[in-house]
């Protein structure tokens, strides 16, 4: 391996031509430093920190990333939990309440609670305009949100039993969260004559085991000394 003097940049390691090209990162790969290695995952076209171990495409350098970004993160649902309790009546109504919709169950004779339940659910389940999905275990309501991200956290989720003798707990259990660099491109080398101590892979992966695979896509690995 040649030596290649360097006083401005620990990345660079020579003249070899640079080449820049946007790139998209998969989400979940968290915070990245300048520096990184990247490969293309084939099922998405995303690119992921290289790892040898891998098979999904990026245990295969592409490019070098030139700039430092924060974490890309898909998009979460906001989720509420709904325990109901008490002894429900018969004849009586039971009306859930989610933001700005209401289903209302009527309590019909050796009703459980898992029953009322699945009576709401079922309300739910068929508005086909419904801002959450239902779900319904032994009497606990599970309201999932079906647009990700932070607006649903606010949504108001209620149970107005009336004298129906039901009531209901309401618990996010999830806090939605909106989406971080999913759609945006940072900008990355695809080709260019890089410090292999400046380089940055998935653990357990080094730049000595990705020396000649980079090489081959014109990323080449040259010691550099910084002054």
């Amino acid at each position: 391996m040649s030596e290649f003097i360097h006083s401005e940049d620990k990345l660079f390691a020579g003249d070899f031509p640079l080449a820049t090209e946007a790139v998209a990162i998969s989400s979940g790969e968290g915070s990245l430093l300048r520096g990184t290695v990247l490969g293309v995952v084939t099922a998405t076209g995303k690119l992921a920190v290289v790892d040898k171990l891998a098979n999904d495409g990026s245990q295969t350098p592409y490019c070098v990333l030139a700039e430092d970004i924060a974490s890309v993160i898909a998009a979460v649902a906001a989720q509420f939990t709904v325990e109901l309790s008490g002894s429900p009546t018969s004849g009586k109504d039971v009306t859930l309440s989610v933001g700005t919709k209401e289903y209302t169950y009527t309590v019909v004779a050796s009703d459980t609670l898992t029953l009322v339940a699945a009576g709401l659910v079922a309300l739910v389940t068929a508005d086909t305009s419904k801002a959450f999905t239902a779900a319904n275990t032994a009497g606990v309501i599970t309201l999932t949100a079906v647009a990700a991200g932070a607006t649903a956290n606010t949504a108001a989720i209620a149970v107005e039993a009336g004298d129906s003798g039901v009531s209901g707990a309401v618990t996010r259990s999830v806090s939605g969260v909106d989406a971080s660099g999913i759609d945006a491109t940072f900008p990355a080398y695809v080709t260019g004559q890089f410090n292999p101590e400046a380089l940055t892979f998935a653990a357990g992966t080094t730049a000595a085991d990705m020396k000649v695979a980079m090489r081959n896509v014109s990323l080449f690995q040259r010691e550099c000394v910084n002054l």
